[in-house]
């Protein structure tokens, strides 16, 4: 139990000062599309659905570290990972990097920019069956990949788009089974 205390103490004060340098929390929904280059099954397809999450913006606003975490839906036609064309795949995501201010506009707008790498949890899929080749796909636990890209804060709105190319395959003894992600988001920064 004191240890448990002392932990939550000090963790406290360092969040608290991280906080206190102008960093924030930006909290966000949109839409995320993905896109997998693999030939054998449903070459060049994409899916997409609906994303929701939080970022944490620590020890200030030109430059920050950044920690974040989203969950999303992935479906629809086309989509590698689905049995049929009304199904699909939710997974958890983390990420962290270096955020930056590119361009400041005003006092209330600026352009920025991250650099970060993400790693996605497969919540709930079943196996895919290749409908040319009768092959079964079993998706790995987990795939990751490196991210970049733009984004606008108006004030303590908050609009960005990013695009993460796909670095660990998605689907188990699969080469080339990678998968891209766009994702345009809308949210708030407190």
């Amino acid at each position: 139990m004191l240890r448990q205390s002392i932990f939550l103490l000090v963790f406290g004060f360092f969040t608290h000062s991280a906080m206190a340098q102008g960093g924030g929390l930006q909290v966000f929904a949109g839409y995320r599309t993905s896109i997998t280059p693999l030939e054998t099954y449903l070459a060049g397809s994409a899916g997409g659905g609906p994303t929701i999450g939080a970022d944490a913006r620590l020890l200030g606003e030109d430059l920050y570290f950044l920690i974040g975490g989203s969950y999303s839906i992935q479906g629809g036609e086309g989509e590698f990972f689905s049995t049929d064309i009304e199904s699909g795949y939710s997974m958890t995501s983390a990420r962290i990097g270096i955020g930056f201010r590119v361009f400041r506009i005003s006092r209330k707008i600026s352009i920025r920019s991250k650099v970060a790498g993400s790693i996605h949890f497969i919540n709930d899929i079943e196996t895919a069956e290749n409908t040319s080749t009768g092959a079964n796909y079993i998706p790995n636990d987990s795939f990751a990949g490196g991210l970049t890209g733009l984004g606008i804060d108006i004030g303590a709105l908050t609009i960005d788009l990013d695009y993460e190319y796909g670095l660990i395959n998605a689907i188990n003894k699969v080469p080339e089974s990678t998968v891209d992600f766009i994702t345009l988001t809308a949210g708030f920064k407190f």
